[in-house]
């Protein structure tokens, strides 16, 4: 994967949200959206709209809404990179790595952070 955005549209395209909710929640096709219990919030009568032709969620009842990651965030209660990350694992589409351009541009700017830190933590105990 060159970057997270390409990561994102290709599960967009590759996994219908309707798949992976009903993993968690049973759904029922009605038309051409999918309706089930609201894995949010407690409730009897089925709120939870998942159209499959838009890769969106929606309650009606307490007004939850997203596409596929906005869900797994909600539902696992992770934050956006977990969230990639429990995608990449469902679907098998590689996340991205840090390339190690990356990696050791992050290391170098480490190392001048802490000199840098260490030059101030001297001057802070050197009398003026």
């Amino acid at each position: 994967m060159s970057n997270k955005k390409d990561f994102i549209d290709r599960i967009h395209r590759e996994v219908p949200i309707e798949s992976y909710i009903s993993r968690f929640i049973p759904l029922k096709k009605r038309g051409k959206n999918f309706i089930g219990l609201c894995p949010f919030h407690q409730e009897k009568s089925p709120s939870f709209n998942v159209s499959a032709e838009k890769q969106f969620y929606y309650c009606f009842g307490c007004k939850a809404s997203g596409d596929l990651i906005r869900f797994v965030m909600s539902y696992e209660r992770v934050d956006f990179s977990r969230s990639l990350e429990i995608l990449s694992e469902y679907s098998g589409i590689p996340l991205e790595e840090k390339s190690s351009k990356n990696s050791e541009f992050s290391d170098f700017l480490y190392k001048i952070n802490l000199k840098v830190s260490e030059y101030y933590q001297h001057l802070l105990h050197t009398p003026t």
